[in-house]
């Protein structure tokens, strides 16, 4: 059987600007936008061989923050195999 699906979603970040400090040499910081979108598209397919039973799958996504404009891009690939 194959499926395809597609998804889009709204965050928001609660906590704000986030801080880690390497070896009291180097402080990184991230301060993520507010509101941020993303849109995925993606699509699996199973199959059945013997006992075996394999699913496959992929995933891509694209992310944006809606204050400064930063984006994303990701993806995920896998197969599942139950025995």
């Amino acid at each position: 059987m194959a499926r395809l699906y597609g998804a889009a979603n709204i965050g928001h970040e609660f906590l704000g600007k986030t801080t880690a400090t390497v070896s009291d040499i180097y402080a990184f910081s991230s301060e993520p936008d507010d509101w941020a979108g993303e849109v995925a598209i993606g699509g699996a397919i199973d199959w059945q061989a013997g006992k075996l039973q394999y699913a496959a799958f992929a995933e891509i996504t694209a992310t944006t923050g809606f204050s400064t404009g930063s984006y994303s891009y990701g993806g995920n690939l896998g197969l599942k195999v139950k025995f």
